[in-house]
């Protein structure tokens, strides 16, 4: 609690409240003692806390208050005990006393939601920093990731963490800006992260590529490929779909021979990987299909859909999306059956993402990020007036995805909660983002566009 100097009634103002009985004091000190009498019995202070402004602001008392008292609407109060009805007014019988004093500006009031400081007497909904007052919300002009937030600490700024800044994110009161890790790439697209790197797709320079997840010279893990697209890795491998040839292939994390496990496909997209199979969209031929890890006969989970593209896999169900105008969101059992419909009536989704109660999916056509029960349901719109939205991921707070933009230069990345609510921009002014993957820190992307590999921290 800010300090405050004392102004001291005189004498012959004491003297007169007294005789009008007005107040009573009990205080072994003498009413004139020490000095710094006011000129006036206007029980006002000499001085204020802090640079704090607003007459009769006087602080909290000192230890001349103790065994002092004040008699207020016929009520007697211990020097130092707060007004009862408003935390920001005392009794300091040094000041007054027959009637309650303000405490100084600055002083902490309230608590939760109604936390803020004193002022003039009253508890405001504000900070007061530095000798200034700053309205709930209002941000620290020195730095845009700082606020005042009255219930955090109405003295001091607090971290805005999560919140856009400038072309990035903050975190730990410090603006972040996205991060390349790669640069001079042709179209990459699909992307996937582990503990140790970042693995993506270059479509247009026909390789598989990896960093180091703190940065690095790029590795390239697969060469002469035709146009790969869709990837996914597990804890000994990196797959993907190679939608001109046909195929779908894996190699090593570390790098070595790159085996085909599927070849003859019409035009592969995407992929996901479990514990025992690789599962991936034939997006001309219409069907999901699988294949063992190692290798071997290819089956047909799902036939006679319209252009299916994203796919995503739990312990239960294989999911897709069929990209087209009057798309679907659709399941199957791991082992195959009839497909079920789990939303219809979408304008293009495209990507998806599964978590243990919901399926979230990109609607690229319609310009919304979407979800629904895996049972199916009413499809809930998360985010909406997004200008081609298209990867997409989560974790346990959030979805993530990549807006195209307009142009080549208003790309974005995007989140919300899993619940809904307002969707945050993380980066801005990205040349085509595409692809979309998350751990437990940061964000990761691929442009398109501008041929980079990028990540960004939560």
């Amino acid at each position: 609690m800010p300090t405050t100097r004392w102004g001291r009634p005189g004498a012959a103002a004491t003297a007169m409240a007294l005789a009008l009985g007005v107040g009573s004091c009990s205080s072994s000190s003498s009413a004139g003692s020490g000095g710094n009498e006011a000129g006036a019995n206007d029980g006002t202070s000499s001085g204020s806390s802090g640079g704090s402004s607003g007459g009769g602001d006087t602080g909290a008392g000192d230890a001349s208050d103790a065994g002092a008292t004040c008699t207020i609407g016929a009520q007697s109060y211990a020097g130092g005990a707060l007004d009862p009805a408003n935390g920001c007014q005392s009794c300091q019988p040094r000041a007054s006393m027959s009637g309650w004093t303000p405490l100084a500006n600055g002083t902490p009031c309230g608590a939760g939601a109604t936390a803020g400081v004193c002022r003039a007497g009253a508890c405001a909904g504000d900070c007061y920093i530095g000798g200034a007052w700053y309205t709930a919300g209002q941000a620290n002009a020195s730095n845009a990731c700082q606020i005042c937030q009255p219930g955090a600490s109405p003295s001091a700024w607090t971290d805005a963490d999560g919140t856009p800044c400038t072309g990035g994110i903050c975190l730990g009161g410090t603006c972040h800006l996205p991060v390349t890790l790669a640069s001079g790439q042709n179209i990459p697209l699909g992307i996937a992260v582990d503990g140790a790197s970042v693995y993506w797709t270059d479509n247009g320079g026909s390789t598989v590529m990896k960093v180091a997840l703190a940065g690095g010279s790029a590795v390239t893990l697969a060469s002469g490929q035709s146009f790969p697209h869709g990837i996914a890795v597990d804890a000994a491998s990196v797959y993907w779909t190679d939608d001109s040839n046909g195929t779908v292939m894996k190699i090593a994390l570390g790098g070595g021979t790159v085996v085909p496990l599927a070849s003859g496909e019409s035009y592969p997209t995407g992929i996901a990987v479990d514990g025992t199979s690789v599962y991936w969209t034939d997006n001309f031929g219409g069907t999901v299909m699988k294949i063992a890890l190692g290798g071997g006969s290819a089956v047909t989970l799902a036939s006679g859909q319209n252009m299916p593209w994203g796919i995503a896999v739990d312990g239960a169900s294989v999911y897709w999306a069929n990209l087209n105008a009057s798309g679907t969101v659709m399941k199957v059992a791991m082992g195959g059956g009839s497909p079920v419909t789990l939303a219809s009536g979408q304008g293009g989704p495209a990507e998806i993402a599964v978590d243990a109660a919901s399926i979230y999916w990109t609607d690229y056509l319609g310009g919304t990020v979407m979800k629904a029960a895996l049972g199916g349901g009413v499809a809930v719109t998360l985010a909406s007036g997004q200008y081609g939205p298209q990867g997409i991921a989560i974790d346990g707070a959030s979805v993530y995805w990549t807006d195209q933009g307009s142009t080549s230069s208003n790309g974005a990345v995007m989140k919300v909660a899993l619940g809904g609510g307002s969707a945050v921009t993380l980066a801005s002014g990205q040349n085509g983002p595409l692809g979309i993957a998350v751990d437990g820190a940061s964000v990761f992307w691929t442009n398109a566009g501008g041929g980079t590999v990028m990540q960004l921290p939560k």
